[in-house]
């Protein structure tokens, strides 16, 4: 049997180039770490920690009737609040974050790829005219959080992300480095945590102005072992 190709975010070189341990997970090669766990914390604790996060699985689902599938489950989310969920699949419980863009679409995201066939099942089969895309592949997503988090990001777009501005559980569309980019507010440890998404051909050309203007804030590159040790004290 022949083995799985494995799937490189857009920001793979620079990932290494910056000195990323690399490791392999659910079909991705992502950052482990930069070296020193402690420093990527104590960024991500006192100023600014940036992390390639283009491994979640994605989904942007287009449904007509949003509103009645909504009230037919209790669920009254609102247009641009956002809420994460326990979905089990294969005795996994995995939290999944769901969106709501507008009136008839929702975005969903989840840590691993096992989830999609449950997605997909709980979008896809109640209304005629559900459209459902996956679009893991299809863009970079770039985690930026910290108690200066707010700052950085704000350097970046026009949008109003003032601390009650853009609440925690909320999501916004606007211009990033003039790219057009979905932002999640989805704080992690009670402090500011922004994941954005932007079409992958821009991946780089963002990463790096990010990495730039978060060096006058002591923002440091950390990997998906801080970011676990981060969610573990949730």
């Amino acid at each position: 049997m022949k083995k799985q190709p494995i799937k490189n975010s857009a920001l793979n070189f620079s990932l290494i180039e910056n000195g990323a341990a690399m490791i392999e997970h659910d079909g991705w090669n992502i950052a482990a770490n930069f070296g020193n766990i402690e420093d990527e914390l104590n960024a991500a604790n006192n100023s600014v920690a940036i992390s390639d996060i283009s491994s979640l699985s994605k989904y942007k689902i287009y449904m007509p009737k949003l509103n009645d599938f909504l009230v037919r489950n209790g669920d009254d989310l609102r247009i641009g609040e956002v809420r994460k969920d326990n979905l089990t699949d294969h005795s996994h419980t995995v939290v999944h974050t769901t969106a709501r863009l507008s009136i008839d679409e929702l975005w969903v995201t989840s840590k691993t790829s096992r989830s999609s066939e449950k997605i997909k099942a709980t979008y896809s089969n109640h209304d005629s005219g559900v459209e459902l895309f996956e679009m893991t592949s299809a863009l970079t997503g770039i985690r930026i959080l910290g108690p200066d988090a707010t700052l950085l990001l704000s350097e970046l777009t026009d949008l109003n992300i003032g601390l009650n501005a853009l609440r925690n559980l909320t999501t916004a569309q606007s211009m990033f480095l003039q790219v057009h980019g979905l932002l999640i507010r989805n704080d992690l440890i009670n402090t500011p945590t922004y994941d954005l998404f932007i079409d992958r051909s821009y991946g780089i050309y963002a990463w790096e102005a990010i990495m730039d203007l978060g060096a006058r804030h002591n923002a440091k590159l950390v990997g998906v072992e801080c970011i676990n040790q981060l969610e573990s004290n949730i």
